[in-house]
């Protein structure tokens, strides 16, 4: 059963964008090897983009473990199909919330501000 983003710990939603930026860079490495053989500068775009990724997830796992220890439990909540978003008022939500706050709406103390510092 998917939780609302607003119920997640401080603990969950740093597990979650852990999670996130390895489905991420293993997306990426996916279309990677896919354009290789016919567009190798279009996949060095996306090797870059899983690098990326993997920096992100080098860093969260490193802010986790400070913060929480060493273990991160397996939780299929922790997935984006696990998770419902806000809702933010806005059509496009790429767009994020036009009021100048984080994507995803107000969090109110659950804002991880200290993903955005470290990322």
């Amino acid at each position: 059963m998917a939780k609302n983003f607003k119920d997640l710990s401080e603990q969950e939603i740093l597990a979650l964008a852990i999670s996130l930026e390895e489905t991420d860079a293993r997306i990426y490495a996916d279309f990677a090897a896919g354009l290789k053989a016919d567009y190798p500068a279009t996949a060095q775009i996306f090797e870059e983009m899983e690098a990326e990724e993997d920096e992100h997830r080098r860093k969260l796992i490193e802010e986790y473990r400070r913060r929480f220890g060493e273990h991160i439990p397996l939780d299929p909540s922790r997935r984006r199909e696990g998770v419902r978003a806000p809702k933010t008022g806005v059509d496009d939500p790429a767009a994020g919330n036009q009021n100048g706050s984080a994507p995803g709406g107000d969090n109110g103390d659950r804002d991880p501000a200290f993903l955005r510092a470290r990322c």
